[in-house]
């Protein structure tokens, strides 16, 4: 009975948790354990250095990423177990933003946070395959492709420090957001 009550708490948590959670667990594997379907559309972006590839686990999935620099910036492409495309997410500096799109953007996190800091800022392109290779190869937006922005940032709540991810639309409008969860270790991570 105890095992059972045990099992019922942890999944309701689970549920809580993802709703309004973020937690991604990221283990390197080699290619040739990725899906052949994500490989092709990496082939095709032309990356500049060498690929390094994910399977991520979070709280109701698993999908895979490869890492490279395309254009000499940091690049995710994140697909589904199956090996379909999900997005392409570019690391950006806010001068790259659109001047009015990021004012929208901070002052959201500014009424949101009496004090943030940000920590990672990405471009977000997704929809037809062909037309996001287009757009990253060619290092620009492509009509017909959705663009937006995620921005992890660092603030204090209730006295305690956390992460929160922020997604918005090409114009700077709030979609969602999910405190992301730090995964504990005992071992020391290289």
């Amino acid at each position: 009975m105890k095992n059972l009550l045990i099992v019922i708490v942890l999944t309701n948590l689970a549920i809580h948790l993802n709703g309004q959670s973020k937690f991604e667990k990221e283990v390197r594997v080699q290619e040739k354990f990725v899906p052949e379907q994500a490989r092709n559309f990496v082939r095709q972006l032309e990356p500049d250095s060498r690929v390094k590839w994910y399977r991520e686990t979070g709280f109701n999935q698993i999908s895979f990423e490869a890492k490279t620099k395309i254009n000499k910036k940091l690049h995710s492409i994140e697909f589904a177990a199956d090996g379909s495309f999900e997005d392409v997410e570019i690391v950006i500096k806010d001068e790259e933003v659109p001047v009015e799109v990021y004012e929208n953007i901070v002052q959201y996190l500014h009424e949101k946070h009496e004090k943030q800091k940000v920590l990672k800022l990405q471009v977000q392109y997704s929809g037809n395959e062909s037309l996001v290779i287009e757009s990253v190869k060619n290092n620009t937006i492509v009509k017909g492709i959705t663009v937006r922005y995620e921005v992890v940032v660092s603030t204090r709540s209730e006295g305690e420090y956390e992460m929160v991810e922020y997604l918005f639309t090409d114009h700077g409008s709030f979609i969602k957001s999910a405190g992301i969860v730090m995964q504990n270790s005992d071992n020391i991570e290289f």
